[in-house]
């Protein structure tokens, strides 16, 4: 919202310098008439009657004109890219923001964990990847267990296969 204003704040002084030049520029006409008509009687096109040459008018018309696109374009392609670049860093801590968000909300609301977590494993790939972990991490268990030199015991109930309380 802050470079929304800052663009506006922008535009409003180009405007007010646009204005005020041409303010400028017409009250000097207006302080010193005569200038003006020493101006119309000594430029070719604005003396009353000259023969003009059109070829010469078009020409400089074609020319400024193009300027002129040619200045509107490149303000506009670089408007845009700066707009790109806004809109991606924005895009960006936009979805980090979101993820917090989600993940505090898994935190706290149980059922919406349990979604999350069925909704995952429906996935296959999801799904195939967590297996491997899992049989990674259940192999490097009993390697580790086997070096102990402890026995391992798979009939236990419990969950570190040590000790059983039933006695």
């Amino acid at each position: 919202m802050l470079t929304i204003c800052k663009l506006l704040n922008t535009f409003a002084a180009f405007v007010a310098g646009l204005l005020g030049g041409t303010f400028i520029i017409l009250s000097f006409f207006y302080i010193y008439p005569n200038t003006v008509s020493s101006v119309y009687d000594n430029h070719q096109l604005l003396r009353l009657g000259a023969k003009i040459d059109v070829i010469s008018i078009a020409n400089t018309y074609i020319v400024f004109t193009t300027f002129i696109f040619v200045t509107f374009t490149i303000l506009m392609g670089a408007l845009g890219m700066w707009f790109a670049k806004w809109f991606s860093v924005t895009k960006e801590k936009e979805i980090r923001e979101n993820m917090r968000d989600f993940f505090k909300a898994i935190d706290s609301d149980s059922v919406l964990a349990e979604k999350f977590v069925k909704g995952l494993l429906e996935r296959e790939e999801i799904s195939d990847r967590l297996q491997k972990l899992v049989v990674a991490r259940v192999e490097e268990e009993i390697k580790a267990r086997e070096s102990e030199g402890a026995p391992i015991d798979f009939k236990s109930d419990t969950v570190d296969g040590g000790d059983n309380d039933e006695s």
